[in-house]
């Protein structure tokens, strides 16, 4: 019982000793001596423990990622962004929080690679996970763009911002080079994406005005996604679960099409209301972030989904 209970050796050596004082000498000592090796027994066990669920916690595959996205949502993000090619100090493989995606971005930074060698190498490591077409510049450009959705996911504005770039702007940037539209086959969903990119980007300005701002210009560009239907059922059920009538009364005036413009304006308002109190309404359940959050995740695990499917690939 001290063993269990007590926080250290020596407690549970004060406790055991008041509770053996009607013991013989030798009684005592064999009581004691079997509290010392359960104490350190059980310390040791929750060390490995410990350890163990560190071990699992670093290395998380793009299937469970997105299974959890769809379970728990993805938190709403207000980050400013530096519009840089490359940025200084980041621990990839720590922010990542698939192995894969973070090991990749490390591995790119470190060889100061171009562009579209990095989005071959983040190709190839997601191939491996999914299944998807080898030597193929197509599945390349999809399993790249689902890299992107992972790191606006992990709060890698800039990033995912590098990546999607190239794909959906059809000029030269000085942070993610020479344009891909013309030949790429990701050019819709990657312009979906960069409104995903600048929708966490927030009320912060950005290069076209807030990132809100520039979202909805993205969303605009885009078009209608083949991930919509399945954002708008999911939506519906969401609003009633988690009993937001200002969540419902949106997702009742979509009718039978989903807004991408709908949604990013109530994200923006439950930004703006909550401000930098955003933990603690997070910490609270409060039923209309809830209800952003579910969606956003439901909506990165489709879009991650679709560009593995169409890749050739799978994640069941």
């Amino acid at each position: 019982h001290a063993a269990n209970s007590a926080p250290d050796i020596a407690t549970a050596y004060a406790e055991a000793d008041l509770a053996c004082k009607q013991m013989s000498g030798v009684a005592r000592t064999t009581t004691l001596c079997a509290i010392a090796s359960a104490t350190t027994t059980t310390k040791t066990s929750a060390t490995k423990t410990r350890r163990t669920r560190a071990a699992k916690k670093k290395t998380k595959d793009l299937r469970s990622v997105v299974t959890q996205w769809r379970t728990e949502g993805v938190p709403l993000k207000n980050l400013p962004m530096e519009y840089l090619a490359r940025l200084e100090g980041v621990d990839y493989v720590k922010r990542s929080s698939v192995t894969a995606v973070g090991k990749t971005l490390k591995e790119a930074d470190e060889t100061n690679v171009q562009s579209e060698l990095r989005d071959r190498m983040l190709a190839d490591a997601l191939r491996e996970e999914t299944g998807a077409r080898a030597d193929d510049e197509a599945a390349n450009d999809l399993l790249a763009v689902a890299a992107a959705v992972v790191m606006v996911a992990d709060g890698l504005l800039d990033e995912g911002h590098n990546v999607v770039t190239p794909h959906s702007w059809p000029a030269p940037t000085s942070f993610a080079g020479k344009p891909r539209t013309e030949n790429t086959a990701a050019k819709d969903i990657s312009s979906y994406v960069h409104s995903l990119v600048h929708r966490s980007e927030g009320i912060n300005e950005g290069e076209f005005g807030t990132g809100f701002n520039n979202s909805r210009f993205w969303i605009r560009s885009a078009g209608n996604q083949p991930v919509f239907p399945h954002v708008l059922e999911f939506a519906r059920d969401i609003a009633e679960a988690v009993d937001s009538e200002r969540a419902k009364e949106a997702v009742d005036a979509m009718g039978e099409e989903w807004s991408p413009l709908a949604f990013g304006k109530l994200c923006e308002q439950t930004i703006k209301s909550h401000g930098r109190k955003l933990k603690q309404a997070r910490a609270s359940s409060e039923p209309l972030l809830t209800f952003c959050e579910r969606v956003q995740g439901y909506e990165m695990a489709c879009i991650v989904e679709y560009c593995v499917e169409q890749a050739g690939g799978s994640l069941k």
